[in-house]
């Protein structure tokens, strides 16, 4: 196919030849007794210095002189001449050629904008296989709802924004990326629930939907609440989402909840049973911490992960404990976690546990000596105790590490007196050596500096 231009493809600059005209010629000037200075003359030089007429011969030679010099100045105003006019055919030539170039730059600029038009079309993406977009529309999911701090103090300190579900933009955009969010719908099975007010039609058909999408594959579900103010005046769970939770309750894998107590409470009326269940979060957004009377789950015979956050009274729960493989107790405000020796009791129920991860609240009550807690699959163990104002508080975390027989130990972590510089007693970093009595492979203590003793 021809190019579309509108020069010869076979043009190229000349870049010389034999003819002598082709190139610019360069000058050499000589000087000659007609031109030279009359004072360096050896017969006229007495002229200048005299008022004396030149003779006959001196006249003739003067003459002479002039002739040859108007002769030579006549050729070098031709050659002035031709070179004025080829200077003016090279400026011609120059705004010729800056013309040409412009419109060339024009053109590169026009075709090079085409490329990337075309290359879109050809992008690996097009080509990818549905199994390895549905890998990458996976990694965008975001669950469960981030926390985010609120702006002002609200009674629920938790709060949590919305935000529009990636999938929903991602089946917009062409028939291939549709098919994929329909073949698998795996992609739909990470559901985050967020009442934020009264629950609107839409809404509920929303998460309709979404339940819809995912067939029968394991439901991971969060639901959460917003500090919208509207929010605070709802006393029981919505029945629309409780009556959606009902209809999956058996598909259920997965289940956060950070919901108010009373919310928790009206969702027990419906008697709702997860026997899927293998994870389950609380996060108490509540004034109090006192939830788990609230939560009862019947039979949990696939529950291997449990995390509570500012769940005071977890040892209320009606829960397979002897199942637990992991499990974290934390809490953010002080007063918030069950006091040390209920933990305790927690773990001892806990014969598999191997991964645990404990906050420990300071408490004024003595508190006595802690029968022996024996956990012969733990290996991993975070210990954090959360600062609280006041005096006279008995040092928490050597009552709980001297309780200890963890013969599978492999990892430690201690943290003193989160929120705060004060230093702990000497007492804390004795019981992590006794600990460490034991083979650690990996120690990591983050630990403020120990108080003298």
């Amino acid at each position: 196919m021809a190019l579309p231009t509108a020069f010869p493809s076979n043009w190229r600059p000349c870049k010389g030849c034999i003819c002598m005209n082709h190139t610019i010629p360069s000058y050499q000037f000589s000087v000659t007794d007609a031109d030279c200075p009359l004072v360096d003359h050896p017969d006229l030089g007495k002229l200048v210095h005299s008022n004396d007429a030149p003779n006959p011969s001196e006249e003739k030679t003067l003459r002479r002189m002039v002739s040859d010099s108007r002769k030579r100045i006549d050729a070098l105003d031709s050659q002035i001449l031709e070179l004025k006019a080829l200077r003016q055919d090279l400026v011609q030539s120059i705004a010729r050629v800056d013309e040409d170039l412009a419109a060339l730059d024009k053109e590169r600029r026009r075709l090079s904008d085409s490329v990337p038009e075309r290359r879109l079309l050809l992008s690996a993406l097009r080509r990818m296989p549905k199994e390895v977009l549905a890998h990458i529309f996976l990694h965008t999911l975001v669950f469960p709802f981030p926390r985010v701090e609120p702006e002002y103090y609200v009674s629920d300190w938790s709060t949590f924004s919305s935000r529009r579900h990636p999938l929903l933009s991602f089946e917009l955009v062409s028939r291939n990326w549709k098919d994929v969010l329909d073949t698998f719908p795996n992609l739909w099975s990470y559901v985050n629930i967020l009442i934020d007010g009264i629950v609107s039609n839409t809404y509920t058909r929303y998460i309709g939907n979404q339940l819809s999408r995912s067939r029968q594959c394991p439901l991971s579900i969060s639901i959460c609440h917003s500090e919208n103010t509207s929010v605070t005046r709802l006393d029981t769970f919505p029945v629309a989402i409780s009556m959606a939770l009902f209809s999956v309750s058996h598909r259920v894998q997965a289940l956060h909840l950070c919901l108010p107590g009373r919310y928790l409470a009206s969702m027990q009326q419906l008697h709702l049973s997860f026997p899927s269940l293998q994870e389950l979060v609380l996060l108490s957004s509540s004034e109090t911490s006192e939830v788990a009377q609230h939560l009862h789950f019947g039979s949990l015979p696939h529950l291997r992960v449990f995390r509570a956050t500012d769940v005071s009274n977890i040892d209320r729960l009606s829960l397979p404990w002897h199942q637990i493989t992991h499990f974290t107790n934390v809490h953010m405000r002080a007063g918030h976690g069950p006091p040390a020796n209920r933990a305790l009791n927690v773990l001892k129920r806990m014969p598999r546990v191997s991964v645990c991860d404990l906050s420990l609240d300071l408490r004024l009550q003595a508190l006595g000596v802690a029968e022996d807690t024996t956990l012969s699959q733990l290996h991993s163990l975070k210990v954090t105790s959360v600062y609280r104002q006041g005096f006279g508080f008995p040092p928490v975390i050597p009552f709980v590490l001297d309780s200890f027989i963890l013969p599978a130990l492999l990892d430690l972590s201690v943290t003193c007196f989160v929120g705060s510089t004060l230093r702990d007693r000497s007492i804390t970093f004795t019981s992590i050596r006794q600990l460490m009595n034991v083979l650690i492979v990996s120690l990591h203590l983050s630990i403020s500096t120990m108080e003298k003793s």
